[in-house]
């Protein structure tokens, strides 16, 4: 088998990449999941980042989840005042 040049090499390495990245991206929203991306101060990253290592969690499931329960109570204080 002949050896690639670094030029196809990476070219074909850019090549699967991308479709890796496109194969992922498809079964996310097939899961019904978005991509959310937002600036936020770097000390909420840093708490972030404590949280999700207390949970064992990734960043992004931890932030996602935060949010969540964060809305949910937002959701029932608004409830209970009405």
């Amino acid at each position: 088998m002949a050896k690639l040049s670094d030029a196809e090499f990476a070219s074909r390495t850019r090549e699967r990449n991308r479709m890796r990245s496109e194969r992922r991206r498809e079964r996310l929203q097939q899961a019904g999941k978005l991509l959310f991306a937002c600036w936020i101060e770097e000390e909420t990253r840093a708490a972030l980042e404590r949280e999700a290592a207390q949970r064992g969690l990734p960043v992004g499931q931890t932030a996602a989840e935060l949010l969540r329960e964060a809305l949910l109570k937002r959701r029932m204080e608004a409830a209970t005042r009405a």
